[in-house]
């Protein structure tokens, strides 16, 4: 059996509150024309669906199978235009009530660990940012943003197999399975080349837009090439990691354990799940953060007083964590000695003298040190006051230390 385990802890990459959101009736016209137009774009129209079942940049290329002849050429296109017309009108009649932001939620949690930036993740699971401040509208907003990137990127797809899925007999179902397992292929080979999570998409036997859910595989268990578990997080179910079990080995996919499912249980069983398109975006800032020099001159030596000021310009009180600023070779790293959550719009500053023992030049950084669930400690870059600027400064004990860069 092969084994693979990112480093995604639910408790610090994920969010605290749970994918209880409805849509605007304006976000519910967006999520409509979405739907509506999914296949006006020749991108899109069969040989160009397959473009959803793609993550870049590994698994560009992935090309799906030959549908079943049900589903080939025009009938396929009638009926895709025809189920995407159903989806624009579930959306306006449901408002997004089921579905939620839980596409935006794993592509948010995914932007802030391309960054390694500390996540706003709320005070628990009814804590979910709303408009009513100036906080909650930027995450909000963020996260509606990036459910439409979601659906953009992957309803294609979910059209190919909920059509699939539709097809009377065998044929669709079959067709479904081995697509599934080509995808099953893909995630194990993708994680194991980036080691970071997959986004994935689960497709059950309900075959409403809405109730289909978007979660991130974190680690797998592979069997074989048609048997494993997913860990997934699952933003349903904040603060935790799920598994799903499966077989791919008979007629359709047959599944053992299906923790999302307990969660959205309107998805019905799992019919098929797809890896999600994902691009990478430069989430809103969380803790922010100034450092800056002063040259000392002690009986023992030249000293550098270095102070580190952070901000939290977040959603809610932050995780707990403590300021460390960390020296390269030559001086000793200064760190708070207790991990301290910080209130939303609060600061507070740790003033660290360093003595080097040259006179070279060397680097100060400030970071973030969180505790992990598994008790080992996790570092977390702090965002710049100023756009294109880090925490980072060079310094010199020979002379007065250079502004920060």
């Amino acid at each position: 059996m092969d084994s693979f385990r990112t480093s995604f802890d639910p408790a610090l990459d994920g969010f605290a509150f749970a994918n209880r959101f409805a849509w605007t009736a304006e976000e519910r016209e967006t999520a409509r024309d979405l739907f509506a137009h999914v296949l006006d774009d020749d991108d899109a129209l069969p040989g160009g669906l397959a473009a959803g079942l793609t993550i870049d940049p590994l698994l560009a290329g992935s090309e799906p199978g030959a549908l079943p002849p049900e589903l080939q050429g025009e009938l396929l296109l009638e009926a895709a235009c025809d189920l995407a017309a159903d989806f624009a009108e579930a959306v306006a009649v449901d408002g997004g009530a089921a579905y939620g932001l839980c596409g935006g939620m794993v592509a948010t949690a995914l932007d802030y660990r391309s960054v390694n930036w500390v996540v706003p993740r709320g005070g628990g699971p009814d804590d979910g940012p709303t408009r009513a401040t100036s906080s909650g509208r930027v995450l909000r907003d963020y996260l509606w943003g990036r459910t439409v990137a979601a659906l953009e990127i992957n309803a294609p797809a979910l059209l190919q197999y909920v059509v699939a899925l539709r097809v009377p007999g065998r044929d669709g179902p079959a067709w479904v399975r081995d697509r599934t397992r080509e995808q099953w292929n893909h995630l194990t080979s993708a994680m194991t080349a980036v080691g970071e999570p997959v986004p994935v998409a689960l497709v059950g036997a309900n075959t409403s837009p809405l109730e289909h859910q978007q979660v991130l595989a974190t680690g797998f268990d592979a069997w074989s090439d048609e048997a494993g578990t997913m860990h997934v997080y699952d933003p349903n179910d904040p603060g935790k990691i799920g598994r799903v079990e499966f077989d791919l080995r008979g007629g359709t996919i047959e599944t053992k354990r299906d923790e999302p499912l307990t969660t959205m249980p309107r998805r019905g069983p799992l019919c098929g799940f797809f890896v999600g398109g994902y691009n990478a975006v430069r989430p809103p800032r969380t803790l922010v953060a100034s450092l800056r020099a002063e040259r000392e001159v002690a009986e023992h030596g030249p000293e550098l007083v270095l102070t580190c000021e952070v901000s939290n310009q977040g959603y809610r009180r932050s995780p707990a964590f403590a300021i460390a600023i960390e020296c390269d070779a030559g001086a000793t790293s200064r760190r708070e000695p207790m991990p301290e959550p910080l209130d939303e719009r609060a600061a507070r500053t740790l003033t660290a003298t360093v003595t080097f023992d040259d006179d070279a030049d060397h680097i100060a950084v400030a970071e973030a040190v969180l505790a992990r669930s598994d008790g080992g400690e996790a570092r977390r870059a702090f965002a710049a006051q100023q756009p294109g600027e880090e925490p980072r400064i060079s310094v010199s004990a020979a002379a007065h230390p250079s502004r920060a860069r």
